[in-house]
């Protein structure tokens, strides 16, 4: 094994040193890659949470408008209903003068 290091990187301090200088140059490529996987999943874990957001966002929004809807529904059915007290009123007002009229020509 000495051998092999020494053929590689040269015998004595020189070669110790530059042994070491890969060894940390190993260190430091790990460093970073366990960094970028790190940050590879907190990327996938907001991408995860922002969809989670969006879904509910969708569904959020949909109820929404199935309340508008309902809404809408109940006031064009109040709208439908005050037009029908309207009509009865006017037919009911329409009632009173002919009957007014009526027993206004009775007695004249």
């Amino acid at each position: 094994l000495s051998s092999g290091i020494n053929a590689e990187y040269g015998a004595g301090k020189s070669g110790k040193a530059a042994l070491h200088a890969e060894i940390e140059g190993i260190g430091r490529e790990k460093e970073e890659g366990l960094k970028s996987v790190e940050q590879l999943f907190a990327a996938k874990s907001t991408k995860t949470d922002m969809l989670g957001d969006i879904r509910q966002i969708r569904e959020e929004k949909e109820q929404s408008t199935a309340n508008l809807e309902q809404l809408l529904g109940a006031r064009t059915q109040k709208s439908g209903a005050l037009a029908e007290i309207r009509q009865i009123k006017e037919e009911r007002d329409e009632g009173i003068k002919n009957l007014e009229a009526t027993l206004g020509g009775k007695k004249a």
